[in-house]
């Protein structure tokens, strides 16, 4: 498995600035939001600095995947010009992706406003939908489409069943974010079982996100600083045969330093 941080961290500073500590600390890959501060979100400002990023990963031999935009944004909302920006949003987060030199890209799959079981379904649909174009998308551009499981039962696909049906079906593949796991199961009282969820996901499972939690809130902790079992999810990583990324996505900024440093020494004790 190959260990990464994603940028998330370093929201408080620029990010090239960044990339020598994740260098120095051991990490092998880096994941790039594609998100406000780091980028204007302007295409024509964010494709030469992009390009200039990418060479300087190159140069320090971290490997890069790509988080779409998510701020403000809900990818299965009812309003057309929503649905369509985060559309048009995903699409330039996968030219980011290779512009970067990266393969990997990740979505989420937002959540549905209204509580009764009708609009759910609507929602489910709307997410399909939205899938379906993206991978066609990603296909062209050169990339992997992967979708994050949610952390609440408002958002569409948030299991690991359902969402293996819904990326076979959409010709995606899946990033399994852990803290996300954990809050969905603590909601409707059950405790989390990486062991069921990684044998639910099976090949479909590309991708990543590993942060810990106290199942309450998504706190994006070190992980082994809360209540998730990342030994029972290492091995059982390892007998699947799992050889993708494991990104901490942790959430300090007032001391990101420090967060990636004891992230590290954390990805370390569990994942190697």
């Amino acid at each position: 498995m190959k260990l990464g941080l994603s940028s998330l961290l370093f929201v408080k500073g620029k990010l090239e600035e960044a990339l020598p500590l994740v260098q120095e600390l051991g990490y092998e890959c880096l994941e790039v939001i594609y998100e406000v501060p780091h980028f204007s979100l302007r295409w024509e400002e964010d494709r030469e600095r992009l390009r200039d990023l990418g060479r300087e990963l190159e140069e320090r031999g971290l490997e890069p995947s790509v988080h779409t935009s998510f701020v403000d944004l809900n990818p299965v909302s009812h309003l057309p010009e929503v649905f369509e920006l985060n559309r048009r949003l995903a699409e330039r987060g996968m030219e980011a992706c290779r512009l970067l030199g990266g393969e990997v890209v990740v979505v989420h799959t937002g959540s549905s406003r209204v509580p009764t079981s009708e609009f759910f379904e609507l929602s489910k649909k709307k997410c399909l939908s939205l899938l379906r174009s993206l991978t066609s998308r990603a296909r062209e551009v050169g990339v992997k489409l992967t979708v994050e499981n949610g952390m609440t039962i408002s958002s569409p696909f948030s299991t690991p069943g359902e969402l293996r049906e819904v990326v076979e079906e959409a010709g995606a593949w899946i990033t399994y974010d852990v803290g996300h796991a954990n809050l969905r199961e603590r909601a409707e009282g059950r405790k989390l079982d990486v062991r069921s969820h990684i044998r639910a996901m099976g090949k479909s499972l590309l991708h990543v996100h590993v942060h810990d939690n106290r199942g309450g809130d998504d706190d994006h902790l070190v992980p082994g600083e809360g209540e998730i079992d990342f030994s029972s999810l290492s091995s059982s990583l390892h007998e699947a045969g799992y050889r993708g990324m494991v990104i901490a996505e942790l959430w300090d900024p007032e001391r990101p330093v420090e967060a990636a440093r004891r992230g590290m020494e954390s990805l370390r004790r569990y994942f190697r």
